[in-house]
């Protein structure tokens, strides 16, 4: 299967990495060279919060 992304769409914190990953780790990859990202925050007062 010949699928290439357009974009990478990273929601909230936890997948915060995702658009550093996709532009080093990846940058050389011919499946993700052209590939955009973005990145959604639905609250950003949770961000990393944790109940304890």
């Amino acid at each position: 299967m010949d699928w290439r992304p357009d974009v990478l769409h990273a929601n909230d914190w936890t997948t915060g990495l995702t658009p550093l990953y996709l532009k080093t780790l990846y940058a050389d990859r011919p499946h993700f060279k052209a590939a955009a990202s973005l990145m959604t925050v639905h609250n950003l007062g949770k961000q990393g919060v944790f109940w304890h």
